[in-house]
């Protein structure tokens, strides 16, 4: 399959740039396909439309880990955090962002100061291993003055509202650079009301990776190289899914993250 097959076209007009007050006030457009009916609702009424499923979550939490900074030499410089290399470790693997690149021995400041780098060896693709120090523990340092990595597409600065509102209100596990989208309609409300009507909940983890931001550039699908990220899928949920499936039970996957 050729990428082109896939073009369409989307105003960057009717791309919102700021959530709705309320998460599950957004349209939810709804195919009946035995009546060949399309309906549009609202999020909030999911729980009624559908038999009693199995929603399977994907409870990663994005973490602050955008690092602006400047080089020695004054210029700006950014981090994008992707993983530790080991647990234990102010070691990171990070895509890193300057106007002349970055190479090994490189000092930076980073978040006003706050936090320390040098760069222990650049790798392709435009990764660095970089190792981060500070007064105090590094880790709740990230938490505090990082930013939250929007997507490209929302063209604006995170603000202190995107740490609560990019975020789905399930979210545990740090370890995304990107939220799991699908999921942030859905408030604790809407969550409740899927109980109630006799839906069950199972939850993965998969951290969504930098490679979410990367445009595919390849002219076929099968020549696009996809990224690594990490998962989990507990003994709970397999179990979930396989006694749904034997009952004729919906699985109903929150998003592409899960499938």
């Amino acid at each position: 399959m050729r990428i082109s097959d896939l073009d369409y076209d989307l105003p960057e007009g009717l791309i919102a740039q700021e959530p709705l007050v309320a998460r599950d006030s957004s349209r939810l457009l709804v195919v009946d396909v035995e009546q060949a009916e399309i309906d549009a609702r609202m999020f909030s009424d999911l729980p009624s439309l559908l038999p009693p499923s199995l929603f399977v979550f994907n409870d990663t939490r994005v973490f602050p880990a955008r690092l602006t900074g400047h080089k020695a030499s004054g210029g700006k410089v950014e981090l994008l955090l992707l993983r530790k290399r080991a647990e234990g470790e102010n070691r990171w693997l990070a895509m890193g962002r300057s106007s002349k690149g970055l190479r090994a021995g490189m000092a930076l400041s980073l978040c006003e100061g706050r936090i320390g780098a040098r760069i222990v060896r650049a790798l392709d693709h435009g990764q660095v291993e970089v190792e981060l120090h500070a007064e105090g523990d590094v880790d709740a340092l990230i938490e505090e003055a990082g930013d939250l990595p929007l997507p490209p597409y929302i063209r604006r600065p995170a603000g202190d509202a995107d740490r609560e509102r990019y975020q789905t209100v399930y979210a545990k596990k740090p370890g995304a650079v990107a939220a799991p989208t699908a999921g942030l309609h859905f408030t604790e409300e809407t969550l409740a009301s899927l109980r109630q009507a006799g839906h069950e909940i199972a939850y993965v983890t998969l951290h969504v990776g930098p490679g979410t931001f990367r445009p595919v550039q390849a002219d076929h699908l099968d020549d696009h190289e996809m990224h690594e990220e990490a998962y989990e899928v507990p003994a709970t949920t397999i179990a979930a899914i396989h006694r749904a499936r034997a009952e004729g039970r919906p699985v109903v996957a929150v998003g592409t993250t899960v499938v």
